[in-house]
């Protein structure tokens, strides 16, 4: 069963820096916990360190090519997806990419990618702060008494995020065990 994404547009910026920066603190026990089915996706990857200056520059040259992705399913919302960590390196893919109902016609400079069916816990945050919230996610899980596993994390750019804006909400998706 697919629980729906709850959004919140009373959210505050302040709200968002509270609960980042309570996550490690605060009692945690009420994950917002999320199955997804697995899906596909198509977008532009990059190969290289978490929090890479590089990664705004693949959203510079997807962004404006989001809604030409053949079969895309709603082009609205986007993801990054932040997959295939090598421990030893320190490197990992990034895509900057959508769903799309299956992966034929992928363009050139695009590639495509199956994400799994999973369990996430889901936390706001902001560009601001979002590498921040990623940091602070698995101590939070652990805290409420779950367990991370090793599947793709996501951030997902819903239909209400506006890069322009100061604040505007992404949500992290960490996979967590059953």
């Amino acid at each position: 069963m697919l629980t729906q994404h709850v959004h919140r547009e009373d959210v505050s910026l302040e709200e968002v820096k509270g609960i980042t920066n309570q996550m490690t603190t605060q009692n945690v026990s009420e994950l917002r916990i999320v199955e997804k089915p697995a899906f596909k996706v198509v977008g532009m990857l990059h190969r290289g360190q978490p929090m890479s200056p590089e990664i705004p520059k693949v959203w510079d040259r997807f962004g404006p090519r989001m809604d030409s992705v053949p079969n895309s399913i709603n082009p609205a919302v986007s993801y990054g997806v932040c997959k295939d960590m090598d421990m030893e390196s320190g490197l990992f893919d990034y895509m900057a990419c959508v769903e799309v109902k299956n992966t034929d016609n992928v363009p050139a400079d695009m590639v495509a990618a199956e994400i799994p069916a999973a369990t996430y816990a889901v936390f706001p945050a902001t560009l601001t702060n979002l590498g921040e919230v990623f940091m602070q996610a698995e101590a939070a899980i652990t805290a409420a008494g779950r367990q991370p596993v090793m599947l793709p994390q996501l951030e997902v750019y819903d239909e209400k995020f506006d890069p322009r804006v100061d604040g505007s909400i992404v949500y992290v998706y960490i996979p967590i065990e059953k």
